[in-house]
């Protein structure tokens, strides 16, 4: 290595390694704080939601405290009536248009009282029997003589809605009184409260006995337990506490927050679930910056170094320069360098190696070349035949051993399935050149939709109708087959419903004929098939890879027949996708009876 690319490479990896330190602390201080910034949202966004859902119940909380306290209302419920035009009056003129007012204007699901008065029931006001007894909610407001109760009522069976229900006790009347009413409320009153900028973040709310009532993102597993969560545990959580846990192979931010403003909400708690991925986004971007700066950085450091080095080194380098112009043809003795530093040392010694080059190199050159040269055929022989042994027919043969091993054990089904694989790859191996007869090209595409049929048995359907006096025409090999897989990659693949998929033919005049793919799949949208047809006319670089195929189409018919030939591409509701493909047409004896698709 030369004394000037030792010390430039010295330097450089020195430099190098300080920039590489100081770009890595600065990108871990960076990651430092953006995931602090991202700590501080999802706490902020928490509690503002948990205060959110705090404010929300406890309007409700406003609305049967209300009740409890309206002394009026539960004597009219409480009532013994002996005829039940006096109950029905009393309901039509207080109770039910008293309900109605409430419900309206709250937003509420629905409003049930329940009471043991016999005499006083309707659709709203229910008798409690044995199974109310029964249920938890009376065994707890009962048990615990508490005024209200929160609680997770599950889906409505009429309404299939997910509702929570508030329980309260209505015995400021009569203080021994079993009369009680409940609220529900719909699930999606308290899924509004997300903000707009938090519909990244997961949200799940507990009550306080550990029952889930909504997952924002999971909907269907609402009533599951907090145990039944295994990224959360109960001596991991402490209130307003964030951690980072590994779900589903992604990376989440947990935080963690309990509601403790009254009685009736203390212990309910809100964990918000929120990706990290954003993270490294802002990370990937402030890398590539750091790289580009250190990039910068490097190429100064380096032209400032190789300026220097290259002052210091500029004799040796005279010396050099004479030394390339030797080779083994042509031996010289060098003059010496000026000075007595290491570079005349050095010339000295380079001359003793010429001359003892010099008596070696009619001994070992011509040797040494022969056997170089030999090794080489050697390596090309065995590459040559190591190449040969590999036949594509081997893979077909192959295939067919396959298919008799299936039918020998009675699978015809998957043995018909091989015989089409087979089939397709000898088309394949068997058609050499660029064009083959329409007639081949209608075999390999009929081969790959019978295969498709496999795979997609109903949900498919084709139909193939070219008249036979365009059978011989020849055609670009593939161009049919490529389209015919677009129409199945992009209609049938992504279609739940079945699709049609119509090959056709149409002779327009005595210089040209028409192949058509249609299919009743989802059309394009506008602004996709703008860009496509963009892509076939101009060959704009989209660098989209998924029409690769249908450009070179349009590229090696082009290239064969001319610009004036080649694809055409129309999409929409009513009729599909439609490909037509524009060739020439050399005719024979007058315009053909085929002319028009073919029905």
């Amino acid at each position: 290595m030369k004394i000037r690319t030792s010390f430039f490479l010295t330097t450089m990896i020195v430099v190098a390694l300080f920039l590489g330190g100081l770009i890595y602390y600065i990108l871990r201080s960076y990651n430092q704080f953006v995931f602090e910034k991202i700590s501080e949202n999802a706490v902020h966004s928490t509690s503002q939601f948990t205060q959110n859902i705090d404010s929300l119940l406890q309007s409700y909380e406003e609305v049967t405290d209300f009740l409890f306290l309206n002394e009026e209302l539960q004597a009219k419920m409480l009532a013994i009536y002996s005829d039940f035009a006096d109950t029905q009056q009393s309901y039509d003129e207080y109770l039910s248009p008293f309900t109605k007012s409430i419900t309206g204007s709250r937003n509420m699901f629905r409003m049930t009282f329940f009471t043991e008065n016999a005499t006083y029931q309707f659709p709203n006001v229910k008798l409690i029997n044995d199974d109310i007894k029964h249920t938890s909610w009376y065994q707890l407001m009962i048990n615990r003589k508490l005024n209200n109760y929160w609680s997770y009522e599950g889906e409505d069976e009429y309404y299939h809605l997910n509702f929570l229900r508030l329980t309260q006790r209505l015995n400021k009347y009569k203080t021994d009184a079993h009369l009680f009413v409940s609220l529900d409320i719909d699930m999606q009153t308290i899924s509004n409260l997300i903000a707009k900028e938090s519909k990244r973040t997961r949200f799940i709310i507990f009550l306080a006995d550990g029952t889930a009532i909504m997952d924002s993102f999971r909907p269907n597993v609402v009533g599951k337990k907090l145990q039944d969560y295994p990224f959360l545990h109960d001596n991991q959580l402490a209130e307003a506490e964030s951690r980072i846990s590994l779900i589903d192979d992604q990376s989440y931010l947990i935080t963690f927050q309990t509601i403790q403003s009254r009685y009736s909400v203390k212990g309910m708690s809100v964990v918000s679930l929120t990706p990290l991925d954003e993270l490294g986004i802002k990370v990937d971007e402030m890398r590539r910056f750091t790289f580009v700066l250190f990039s910068v950085f490097l190429l100064l450091f380096a032209v400032i170094i190789f300026s220097i080095s290259y002052g210091f080194t500029k004799r040796l380098s005279i010396l050099t320069d004479k030394m390339k112009q030797m080779n083994l043809d042509n031996l010289q003795i060098l003059t010496s360098v000026k000075g007595k530093d290491e570079a005349s040392i050095l010339t000295i010694a380079y001359n003793r190696m010429v001359r003892r080059m010099e008596r070696l190199i009619h001994e070992g050159y011509e040797m040494v070349i022969q056997k170089k040269e030999l090794e080489l055929k050697t390596k090309e022989s065995e590459l040559y035949a190591l190449q040969t042994q590999i036949h594509p027919h081997y893979l077909y043969n192959i295939l067919n051993a396959i298919r008799g091993n299936l039918l020998e054990n009675g699978d015809r089904e998957n043995a018909r399935m091989v015989m089409l694989l087979a089939k397709s790859f000898r088309h394949l191996l068997g058609k050499s050149g660029q064009m083959i007869p329409l007639a081949d090209e209608i075999e390999i595409v009929d081969t790959y939709l019978n295969i498709q049929r496999f795979r997609f048995g109903e949900r498919m359907a084709s139909d193939i109708r070219i008249p036979e006096n365009l059978m011989d025409m020849k055609v670009p090999k593939l161009i049919l087959q490529t389209l015919v897989e677009n129409a199945v990659v992009h209609g049938v693949e992504k279609y739940e419903q079945k699709t049609n998929i119509s090959i056709n033919a149409r002779i327009m005049d005595e210089y040209n004929y028409h192949l058509i793919v249609q299919n009743d799949g989802p059309c394009i949208p506008k602004e996709r098939l703008e860009q496509i047809k963009a892509i076939l006319n101009q060959g704009t670089d989209m660098h989209d890879s998924k029409h690769i195929g249908v450009r070179n189409v349009q590229d090696r018919i082009q290239k064969i027949f001319g610009p004036e030939y080649g694809l055409q591409i129309d999409s929409s509701e009513d009729k599909g996708t439609v490909v037509t493909v524009c060739l020439p047409y050399a005719m024979r004896g007058g315009v053909s009876d085929a002319s028009g698709i073919v029905d």
